[in-house]
C-alpha cells in the first residue's frame, strides 16, 4: 500500500506514517483514550472502549479499508489516524481523520489526508466523502485545501445534527472541477 513514509512537520520534527497493523491495537487504544472533549465531539462521539484500538486493528490489511497511522519519531505514540472505508455496506467511500491533542496544527492531518487520498487513487476509488460539523471551520479549511468541496448536507444520526457533506473526486477528468461552496 502506498502512503507509508517519513514526513517533516511544521516544527521541524518528523513523523512516521504507515499502514495500520494488527499489532497497533494497544497504541491505537491509547490514542483514543487521549482524545479530549473537542476531538470526541467532532471525530468520535461514542463511548471509548478500553479495547477500541484492538477492534479497529482487526481491519488491518482488509481490501475494503485504507487506514494509516502517524507515529511520533520514536514510534511509541500514535499522533494521528485516518481511514477510508469502502465496502459494499457503505454507499460511497467514507473518510475519517483525527489528530491527537497537542499534536494538532503541525501538518500531521494534512500529511495523513494526502497519503490516504493517494492510496485511495491507487485503489481506483472514484471519490471519497466525509461529514463535517458545520462549526468545525479549521477542519473544513484543511479538507478544502486538499481538494474536498461541500456537496450538500448529511444527517449525523448519532448526534442528531446536520453536517456538511464534502467530497473529493479522485478521477483525473474531474480532479480540477469544484462543487459549489457552502451556501452556493
Amino acid at each position: 500500500m502506498t502512503g507509508a513514509g517519513v514526513v517533516t512537520l511544521k516544527d521541524g520534527t518528523q513523523a512516521l506514517i504507515q499502514p495500520l497493523r494488527r499489532s497497533d491495537g494497544p497504541a491505537l487504544s491509547a490514542f483514543y483514550q487521549s482524545l479530549g472533549a473537542t476531538e470526541r465531539h467532532y471525530f468520535y462521539p461514542y463511548p471509548v472502549a478500553d479495547d477500541q484500538g484492538d477492534r479497529i486493528a482487526t481491519t488491518a490489511g482488509r481490501d475494503d479499508h485504507i487506514t494509516l497511522l502517524a507515529w511520533d519519531p520514536e514510534a511509541t505514540r500514535v499522533l494521528g489516524y485516518v481511514f477510508v472505508r469502502f465496502s459494499r455496506h457503505h454507499a460511497e467511500p467514507l473518510l475519517g481523520v483525527c489528530v491527537r491533542p497537542g499534536a494538532q496544527q503541525n501538518g500531521i492531518g494534512r500529511a495523513l489526508l494526502t497519503r490516504v487520498l493517494e492510496a485511495a487513487r491507487g485503489r481506483q476509488l472514484p471519490e471519497v466523502t466525509l461529514g463535517v460539523h458545520k462549526d468545525n471551520h479549521r477542519a473544513m479549511r484543511l479538507y478544502e485545501s486538499v481538494g474536498f468541496c461541500v456537496c450538500g448536507e448529511t444527517r449525523n444520526v448519532i448526534q442528531g445534527v446536520v453536517q456538511w457533506k464534502m467530497r473529493v473526486s479522485l478521477t483525473p477528468e474531474e480532479a480540477g472541477e469544484r462543487a459549489p461552496r457552502r451556501g452556493g
